[in-house]
């Protein structure tokens, strides 16, 4: 009996001593030092991704504390572009249980290419003080995270050209400095308009869009470009800048322009539209009969003048031993025998004084002399009147220099005549 009690007592102390023994283990695993941690997390996605589409990723880090010194290294990216989005973020944070130093640090990914792409391991090294008063040197690296890329749809903007903007958003507005549809003889309009997209690199906003009409003269002006870096994502802008003048006293209507793009969060095809725009001069009604200008009143006259050039080239066809070597050359041979209506439209805008006329004109009539194979440069004469007529009608009033539009007609009608005669002896083949 005396036995039995000693066994069991012996029992019982040694699963006291166990249970102290266990408890101390416990506190020990506890308070283990934490070695620390530096992983990648790609936001959620509910549908595949596309090339170019943005990705949104954050970089977080887990430290022990004591940090003196860092030095953070993003890899290089294989078939993808990157954008850091806003500073890095330090902050004692608890993970585990235990406190530690927290790093988070985000970024755009613009994949480049369809396919697997691969995020590769980031490189944060740290230096630690340690009691001691010994400095150390810690690595932490990432896992890489593959990454699926789907090929971009099919353009089915109806516009070709490989279209692709894949954004979070949209938006478009504009504005005029005066009302276009009521300006002034001879006044300049300027239209704006900005075109704002969030989750797109700069890059992929499109160039300057189209805009003409007939009967209106339109000029490209410098477009501005800027980006912004928000935590959802680059917020990039672009603004079309566009000088416009009337050129006649008829209405002219600027046609509407569509810019398709893809919505990355309804996965979806949608437009914005510059909408099109009436041009007209102050007291014009907007149902006005269009009226024939300087430009097409010729027009009454094109079948007469055709027929008369087609019976000079005809007749000199038939001459034995003579013949032309190209449509644009039998053209410029009826020219010099018919009056060229081109011509009497310039000289007529130059004695009514309208130099914009003389401009339209005058580019119309250097652009068909290229086309039929004259492509000589410009007399230094009518370059400079060119330039002057342009500043006459686009610069600021108080620059505006003053052209005498008679003496730059007789210029450039004489240098066309003088590269007439220089090339006449080689129109016609013996």
């Amino acid at each position: 009996m005396v036995m039995r009690c000693s066994q069991a007592l012996s029992v019982f102390l040694w699963l006291i001593a166990a249970g102290c023994s266990g408890g101390s283990l416990s506190a020990q695993a506890a308070q283990e030092p934490f070695n620390g941690l530096l992983e990648v997390v790609p936001e959620p996605l509910a549908a595949p991704l596309y090339e170019q589409e943005m990705l949104l990723i954050s970089i977080r880090g887990y430290y022990p504390l004591n940090i003196v010194r860092e030095k953070f290294e993003p890899p290089l990216f294989g078939g993808a572009g990157w954008m850091q989005l806003g500073k890095d973020k330090w902050a004692e944070t608890l993970y585990q249980g235990q406190r530690v130093s927290g790093f988070e640090r985000k970024m755009a990914i613009f994949p480049q290419q369809s396919g697997r792409i691969v995020i590769p391991p980031f490189l944060h090294s740290l230096t630690y003080m340690q009691g001691s008063g010994k400095r150390i040197l810690r690595e932490f690296r990432s896992a890489p995270v593959p990454i699926d890329v789907q090929p971009k749809p099919a353009d089915r903007s109806g516009l070709g050209g490989g279209w692709w903007l894949p954004a979070r958003g949209l938006t478009l507005t504009e504005s005029w400095d005066r009302p276009p549809d009521q300006l002034e003889p001879g006044a300049l309009a300027h239209r704006s308009v900005t075109l704002e997209a969030r989750g797109v690199a700069p890059e992929l906003l499109p160039p300057t869009p189209p805009m003409t009409a007939g009967g209106v003269m339109t000029f490209v002006d410098p477009e501005e470009r800027s980006h912004e870096l928000t935590p959802e994502g680059p917020v990039s802008r672009v603004t079309w800048h566009w000088t416009i003048r009337l050129a006649t006293s008829t209405p002219g209507i600027l046609e509407e322009v569509r810019i398709p793009w893809f919505d990355t969060r309804t996965r979806e095809v949608r437009e914005e539209l510059i909408p099109q725009q009436r041009i007209a001069q102050a007291g014009v009604a907007a149902d006005a009969p269009m009226e024939p200008t300087a430009f097409t009143k010729f027009s009454a006259f094109a079948l007469p003048v055709g027929l008369l050039i087609g019976s000079a080239a005809g007749a000199f066809l038939v001459l034995p031993g003579l013949r032309l070597r190209s449509r644009a050359e039998r053209a410029r041979f009826a020219r010099r025998f018919t009056p060229d209506p081109l011509i009497g439209v310039l000289r007529r805008a130059a004695r009514a004084g309208d130099a914009a006329a003389v401009r339209m004109a005058a580019y119309s009539l250097i652009r068909r002399d290229r086309e039929e194979g004259r492509s000589e440069p410009l007399a230094p004469d009518v370059a400079t009147g060119l330039t002057g007529l342009d500043r006459a009608l686009f610069a600021p009033p108080a620059k505006r220099p003053g052209i005498d539009l008679r003496a730059f007609v007789r210029d450039l009608l004489r240098a066309r005549r003088m590269r007439s005669s220089a090339s006449w002896g080689c129109l016609i083949r013996q």
